[in-house]
């Protein structure tokens, strides 16, 4: 059986990622946390951290395919930002062997191995070029249905006098806002793909769609 793995940062990004394959490319693809990986916690500095401990899996074809998702939060908030984030995932990488990566042109990263290895790869949300996070992602991959109700939630948010958040965790707290106007009050992320909350036809959907097929070949 073809063993093929997502490794992402905590289980809410499980269920985002999971029911986002399961919708676009609809294949197997086993989405992994750190912690089921061996560390301590999930987080995104774990889920870089324990790519030594994955990537030998490839030598032997415990592994198949091996791709990973992880934030580029923001650099002057203790989150590397997408350089520094990017740098950190070359850093095992090329200790494994792996040759500088090829961006695809829709998106993503594809690491070679000079040995013949299957390519790893890696994609920092929101778009592989920006700091940000998931909640990015999404907020421009709104359907059409539902950007005006997503406008209008941005808004409120937008016009809290006082927030409590950080600043960088506005597209948080819009997207957060924004589903729990939702037919299910508090809807979580996932929901967004199950209950076409966002367009999977939207050019950021697609990049990842087209990333997905390249890491995780049928």
């Amino acid at each position: 059986m073809v063993h093929q793995v997502l490794l992402v940062e905590g289980i809410a990004d499980v269920a985002f990622y999971s029911s986002f394959y399961r919708e676009s490319v609809a294949r197997s693809i086993e989405v992994m946390t750190p912690r089921r990986a061996g560390a301590c916690v999930d987080s995104k500095t774990n889920a870089i951290h324990v790519l030594p401990t994955l990537l030998p899996q490839l030598d032997d074809a415990s592994i198949n395919n091996l791709g990973i998702v992880v934030d580029a939060d923001y650099r002057d908030e203790h989150g590397l930002g997408f350089a520094d984030t990017l740098g950190k995932i070359r850093e095992k990488v090329f200790a494994h062997g792996y040759s500088a990566e090829r961006r695809l042109q829709e998106g993503g990263f594809l690491f070679e191995h000079p040995d013949g290895l299957p390519p790893f790869g890696a994609w920092i949300m929101p778009d592989n070029r920006s700091d940000g996070m998931l909640e990015d992602f999404l907020q421009k991959s709104v359907a059409e249905n539902q950007k005006a109700l997503h406008h209008h939630a941005s808004s409120i948010v937008e016009g809290l006098r006082e927030p409590l958040f950080k600043p960088i965790h506005l597209a948080k707290a819009e997207v957060a806002t924004w589903l729990s106007w939702q037919k299910m009050p508090g809807a979580r992320v996932e929901s967004t793909v199950g209950e076409h909350l966002i367009n999977l036809a939207s050019p950021e959907c697609r990049a990842f769609d087209s990333w997905l097929r390249e890491v995780f070949p049928r």
